[in-house]
C-alpha cells in the first residue's frame, strides 16, 4: 500500500516540464551549468551493500513493446541513468539501475536488455507476472501497465545487522513511454519536477 505523499508533484514530472526547461535555460545562459558537467559516456555499476539511503531507477520493458528498436532510445535510458546517479551521489545517497523485461521467454528478455548498457541487476522472465510486475504494477506500487516504463524509488537500507532492513520506501516518479521518457531526459530527467536533476 503506497501511503500519501505530502507532494503529490512527485508522481507527475510532466506538471513542471516547462518550467524545468526554463530553469535549465537560465542557468545555462548565466554560466551557472557547465556544459562540460554533463553526463557523458556510459553507466557504470555502482550497488553495493551499505547502509543509508538509495535511490533505485528501474527501466521495465520487454522485447515485444520493441522500444529497444526505437531510434535514440536506448541512449535515452543511458542518459537516465546518468543523470539519477549523479542526483543521488551529489546528495550522499546510493544509487542502482535495475532493468526489468517482461518476456515470457527469458532469451528475448536478455536481449532487449543488452541493448540499454549495464545494470546493477535484472530480472528476465515471467511475463506480467513476473515478480517485479508483481511488486511495480499490480500489488506494491500499482500503475498502468504500460512499457517500457521508468520507475523511480528512494528507500533506506540498514546492513548493519544480521537482517538488513529495507525501510521508508516510496515512489518518486513513473514515466510512461519511449515519447515521453525521451522528454523527461531532454530535461534533464527530473525527480522534482521543479529542479531537472541534470542541472544539480
Amino acid at each position: 500500500m503506497i501511503r500519501p505523499l505530502s507532494h503529490p508533484w512527485l508522481f507527475n514530472w510532466k506538471s513542471g516540464l516547462v518550467i524545468g526547461g526554463l530553469v535549465t535555460a537560465v542557468l545555462f545562459t548565466f554560466g551557472m551549468i557547465d556544459s562540460s558537467q554533463q553526463p557523458e559516456g556510459r553507466y557504470v555499476p555502482e550497488a553495493r551493500d551499505a547502509s543509508g539511503t538509495e535511490i533505485v531507477l528501474l527501466l521495465i520493458g520487454a522485447k515485444f513493446c520493441m522500444a529497444h528498436l526505437q531510434p535514440g532510445f536506448p541512449e535515452a535510458v543511458e542518459q537516465a541513468k546518468l543523470y539519477v546517479s549523479g542526483y543521488a551521489r551529489s546528495r550522499g545517497f546510493r544509487f542502482r539501475a535495475v532493468g526489468v523485461a517482461l518476456d515470457p521467454s527469458v532469451a528475448d528478455g536478455l536481449e532487449f536488455l543488452a541493448r540499454f548498457g549495464e545494470f546493477d541487476e535484472i530480472s528476465s522472465g515471467g511475463h506480467w507476472l513476473a515478480d517485479p510486475a508483481i511488486k511495480y504494477l499490480w500489488r506494491d506500487y500499482p500503475g498502468r501497465p504500460a512499457i517500457p516504463q521508468i520507475v523511480v524509488l528512494e528507500r533506506k537500507a540498514d546492513t548493519e545487522q544480521r537482517n538488513i532492513l529495507i525501510q521508508d520506501e516510496s515512489l518518486r516518479l513513473r514515466v510512461l513511454g519511449t515519447e515521453e521518457i525521451e522528454e523527461w531526459v531532454a530535461v534533464g530527467a527530473p525527480l522534482d519536477p521543479r529542479i531537472p536533476v541534470g542541472s544539480l
